[in-house]
């Protein structure tokens, strides 16, 4: 039962009272103005109360609505996510030795080194508080010599042949250089973490560096084709050498998850 029935009924026990002590009273309340000014008085404190109540229940149905349509503009969302980070621009996640080449100069071999995939910058930190940054306009060649791997070694590759622009101005590494090159062109792409609402508690939300490279086969003729490392993805690239290809794979169980493998394949075709 809501409060404003509960009301009700003590506003008609109080009544009834009163009108009992004036019968019995009338000596000290001897005019009926009185009483009906009293009752008149109690209803209409009902009566406020009653709307006060019903005012209390409409309110609650709005609430309700609003949280049953997220659309209502009379609710307020607050994030409270934190962002963080994930991935890197670089190159290598961590400084290693190395070597650079810039165009009309001799190799810089001192100092630790870099490459900034999203900016296009190759930086070489010579000592904890000096680092020169180059933009890979003047880089001829960058080779990254990581512990525990292989070098890593980027160029520009002139005269090529595509409809993609930014193959004949960035670096490409190079995993195999030969009749058929193989090449990946490093891409990095930075994903802005999407707005995310939270209740209850601290959410976490990342904006990613996301690494979305690609590789490349480089024919004799400088045309090139995107391709995946796969047997069928590469064997359609290299067209009529595609079955001495086959060929070479079937008969050397070639891992094409390793980019070693695949290059072993490709200078088979020298």
């Amino acid at each position: 039962m809501s409060n404003h029935v509960y009301f009700r009924l003590f506003v008609i026990e109080t009544v009834v009272s009163l009108n009992y002590l004036f019968k019995t009273q009338m000596d000290i309340l001897n005019t009926p103005k009185t009483l009906s000014a009293a009752i008149i008085a109690l209803l209409s404190l009902m009566d406020v109360a009653e709307l006060q109540a019903q005012t209390s229940s409409a309110q609650e149905i709005q609430v309700t609505n609003n949280a049953s349509n997220p659309t209502n503009n009379t609710l307020r969302a607050f994030n409270l996510s934190t962002i963080g980070l994930k991935g890197t621009p670089l190159a290598l996640p961590n400084w290693a030795p190395g070597e650079l080449t810039l165009d009309g100069s001799q190799p810089v071999t001192a100092g630790l080194f870099n490459y900034d995939i999203y900016s296009k910058l190759v930086t070489v930190k010579r000592s904890p508080r000096d680092s020169v940054v180059y933009a890979i306009a003047s880089v001829k060649q960058l080779i990254l010599k990581p512990n525990g791997v292989a070098p890593l070694r980027y160029e520009h590759v002139p005269g090529l042949i595509t409809d993609e622009a930014a193959l004949k101005t960035d670096l490409l590494r190079i995993i195999h250089q030969g009749t058929y090159s193989l090449v990946e062109f490093p891409v990095k792409q930075y994903i802005k973490a999407p707005a995310k609402q939270t209740y209850g508690g601290m959410g976490e939300v990342s904006n990613e560096f996301r690494d979305e490279s690609v590789y490349y086969l480089i024919r004799p003729d400088h045309t090139t084709e995107r391709v995946k490392l796969s047997k069928k993805s590469l064997t359609k690239a290299l067209k009529d050498k595609g079955a001495a290809f086959e060929s070479f794979v079937k008969a050397n169980s070639i891992d094409f998850d390793k980019e070693a493998d695949v290059a072993k394949a490709l200078a088979a075709l020298n």
